[in-house]
């Protein structure tokens, strides 16, 4: 007898079908599987013709026989059958003897479908209520963001002209009277120059800051030289340089490089990246400026000797309030300057990082593209 033909006059062809809700398989009485509908196949992950049933069932204590199953006075029977994701499913299963081959007929535990579907249920909604609670605590935090950015701003303003009118009086009385004092009250109003120069450029700088992260911030983009830019922020930094016993040296790609960018805001990125090289390289060595032009961006990189930055700080340098490591100056600051910097340079759609390492010292790049909205290659 052909089992084949023995089957479609069991069940049909629509059993065959891959959206059948039923599975059934033919084995011989050795329990080999000579047929089997393609639901069963697809549950399998594979034809399961050839495969001994007693593989294609999950049998935990090895008590299943096959002669038993056909035998037994139930007409059902509870398996739990092998899948290809390897989570077992369970199935109620009739055998029924015809001539030389047995037929099983599986169709799914609606208890055990119905369970899965309350989990799902109770899944979905434990998703839903938490992702309306961290909607929630989005809205928060945005909320308690410009707080904050308001209260810095507000107060980095009024804090400014006091901080201002200091160094003014002072810068007046050095110019009037510093020749006139001794050397020792010289010396006072020196410290509180650079004292009232610090505190100015931290109030700047949180200034600056809560315009940024308030989404304030609005570019003003012309064609602009950074050869040029960078070469004028060297000048205004040559001060520092010589406080702190520590040379420059500057080169580019090319003698004038070309770009459409915010040219304020860049010399701003320019400066904080100086001050921190600066801020950080031991007496007596040498920051490397270098700017190089490619098709589609511009590259800069500032170089300096001092101790290498800790992997732990590398992962957040770039974070508000994050400093790049200790000082060889001794000077102290908020750690704002190179969160300044990255948004800065993306706002401009450009990147951002650095690199440390005992033998090159620390390098700081950022890639800006030659005009806005361009893209290139990382």
């Amino acid at each position: 007898m052909n089992p084949v033909t023995e089957l479609d006059s069991l069940c049909g062809d629509y059993l065959r079908t891959i959206d059948s809700a039923v599975l059934f398989v033919t084995m011989d009485r050795s329990g080999t599987i000579i047929d089997s509908n393609r639901t069963a196949d697809t549950i399998f992950g594979k034809p399961l013709n050839g495969m001994a049933f007693r593989d294609f069932i999950v049998d935990f204590h090895s008590t299943v026989s096959l002669e038993h199953l056909v035998t037994a006075h139930e007409s059902r029977h509870l398996l739990s059958v092998n899948t290809a994701s390897d989570i077992p499913q369970s199935l109620y299963f009739s055998f029924y003897e015809h001539g030389e081959f047995i037929t099983g007929f599986g169709s799914p535990d609606i208890r055990e479908q119905e369970t899965f579907r309350k989990q799902i249920l109770d899944v979905t909604n434990q998703m839903s209520n938490l992702a309306r609670e961290l909607h929630k605590q989005k809205i928060e935090l945005e909320r308690l963001n410009a707080l904050k950015n308001r209260f810095i701003g507000m107060a980095a303003h009024d804090l400014r002209k006091p901080v201002g009118l200091v160094l003014s009086y002072n810068e007046f009385l050095l110019e009037d009277i510093g020749n006139d004092i001794d050397p020792e009250h010289r010396s006072f109003l020196e410290i509180i120059e650079k004292a009232s120069f610090n505190m100015k450029r931290i109030i700047d700088d949180f200034l600056e800051l809560s315009i940024i992260e308030s989404g304030s911030l609005k570019l003003e983009y012309s064609n602009s030289d950074i050869v040029s830019l960078f070469r004028e922020v060297i000048e205004e930094h040559d001060i520092e340089f010589k406080r702190r016993s520590v040379n420059v040296a500057f080169g580019s790609s090319d003698t004038e490089i070309m770009a459409v960018l915010d040219g304020p805001k860049l010399k701003q990125v320019a400066g904080n990246l100086l001050s921190n090289a600066i801020e950080h390289a031991p007496v007596g060595s040498t920051v490397r400026v270098r700017i190089d032009s490619r098709i589609d961006y511009v590259e800069t990189a500032v170089w300096n000797t001092g101790d290498v930055i800790p992997p732990e700080t590398m992962n957040n340098l770039f974070e508000p309030y994050v400093r790049s490591g200790k000082s060889s100056s001794g000077s102290h600051h908020a750690g704002l300057g190179l969160a300044i910097a990255r948004l800065v340079v993306k706002e401009h759609g450009g990147i951002i990082w650095a690199e440390s390492d005992e033998e090159c010292g620390t390098v700081f790049r950022f890639r800006i593209p030659v005009r806005p909205g361009g893209e290139y290659d990382i």
